[in-house]
């Protein structure tokens, strides 16, 4: 599966780990560029004290500047990144490594005894050869670099993760250890249990495909996901489109209310697959989810969302395969039976899929504040016409004083009407009655 691109030969890994030895490291630059080179989002440094948990978060980029205040006691670092600096599963930007905790503590075999097992019956058998082996200090920490894939592909990466841990189990593996926001030691920090340093043995270079992965060791895997059932009934109706007039929250929707705006943001997906004729490398794993959940809202049917997203998913240059699409977007179906709703901002939309200035301009709804100034700019000035802004403004101020002029004459003669009353003859909304009483009221 490609082993023969790495940078080590099988002969090496079976040479009893002598030559592998010598590429053992406690330099936690290299450990750190080894996994997160050129990657993205943030990587979290996290350090446990007698005073609780401090935790930082840098890009790849600057990382390496603060790496000396971290050698100490009980540094970790991520196995994945984040779109922004927060370490939650629900940030992750990308994932860029499987990996295994072996907790040697619970086993009567100490960390090097594993090892020669792992080198001598189970990597290139069982599960691949990993890249990268940490000595923890108790315990050994395998893990294999990946072609980077987007943080939505979450839960068709856990059906690996479990893979993995299912095939090295018995050799102490925590079952713990196992989520994308796992963080573990930092080359040349010290363990505090046992004052060990940690080093990082460094086996090859060779990244992984997730599918690749899959296929040649873990293929039943491939077979979990299942295309909704046909006619399946939503577990959740209540997201309905509103009446003409509908109240909520005690007010009248907006143009763009949320069953409006969700379809008119489906509508911008469209046109900016349009805008890029197809060309959506690096931005399709978020598009199709965005579209995904905005489908389900809509038309309140679990399957033709899915149908809707893959119709999206075929406009791609480079689309997804059918199932990576449904695997990769299947949160959007979590996230509408959860009590919470998912709202997404407009900035965190556009910066997902890298919407610049000129695509924004073609788009309805996922525009920027700049963009929105300058649109209400323009339509301000079309309301004006040919007259100047000063000049529509005293229009309007003269208008406004005439309006209360003739209110307030109404008010002496029919003093009993009602502000609805009001309001149809002075052609004015039943708000603007109450707020011009309560100006004459202020000045008489």
């Amino acid at each position: 599966m490609g082993i023969e691109k790495i940078a080590f030969t099988d002969n090496v890994l079976a040479d009893n780990g002598k030559r592998l030895r010598e590429l053992s490291i406690t330099n936690p630059t290299t450990q750190i560029k080894a996994i997160h080179a050129d990657a993205p989002g943030f990587i979290a440094l996290l350090r446990k004290t007698d005073s609780g948990v401090y935790q930082r978060h840098y890009k790849a980029e600057v990382i390496a500047d603060s790496l000396d205040e971290w050698i100490t006691y009980d540094s970790y670092f991520s196995m994945n990144t984040f779109y922004t600096p927060k370490r939650l599963i629900t940030n992750l930007k990308e994932i860029r490594t499987a990996f295994v905790d072996i907790d040697c503590q619970n086993t009567i075999f100490t960390a090097e005894q594993i090892e020669a097992q792992l080198k001598a019956d189970y990597f290139g058998q069982s599960i691949p050869t990993p890249n990268l082996i940490i000595h923890s200090g108790r315990g050994l920490n395998l893990i294999w670099l990946m072609d980077s894939i987007s943080g939505l592909a979450v839960e068709r990466w856990n059906r690996l993760q479990k893979a993995i841990f299912n095939s090295v189990k018995t050799l102490g593996a925590d079952p713990k250890a196992v989520d994308a926001a796992r963080v573990f030691r930092l080359a040349g920090s010290i363990n505090s249990k046992n004052n060990a340093i940690v080093s990082c043995e460094i086996l090859h270079d060779y990244r992984y495909g997730l599918e690749e992965m899959a296929e040649e060791y873990f293929p039943d895997i491939l077979k979990v996901v299942k295309k909704p059932k046909k006619n399946q009934r939503p577990n959740k109706i209540n997201t309905k489109k509103p009446k003409a007039g509908e109240k909520v929250n005690g007010g009248i929707r907006r143009l763009f209310n949320e069953y409006t705006l969700r379809k008119t943001r489906m509508g911008d997906l469209n046109k900016l697959v349009n805008l890029r004729n197809g060309h959506m490398e690096g931005s399709r794993e978020y598009a199709l989810f965005l579209y995904r959940y905005w489908a389900l809202v809509q038309s309140e049917s679990k399957e033709d969302a899915v149908e809707a997203m893959l119709e999206l998913n075929t406009t791609f240059k480079t689309p997804l395969k059918e199932r990576e699409a449904i695997a990769d977007t299947k949160s959007a179906e979590r996230y509408y039976d959860s009590e919470e709703p998912f709202r997404i901002t407009n900035e965190r939309v556009i910066e997902w899929l890298d919407i610049t200035k000129e695509e924004q301009r073609h788009l309805l709804t996922i525009i920027d504040k700049a963009e929105k100034r300058s649109r209400n700019t323009e339509y301000q000035r079309t309301k004006r016409g040919s007259v100047t802004k000063e000049e529509y403004k005293a229009e309007k101020s003269s208008q406004k004083a005439h309006k209360l002029k003739q209110l307030a004459t109404l008010l002496k003669e029919r003093p009993m009407a009602t502000q609805k009353e009001l309001a149809a003859e002075l052609g004015v909304s039943v708000p603007s009655i109450k707020k011009y009483t309560s100006e004459i009221r202020r000045e008489g």
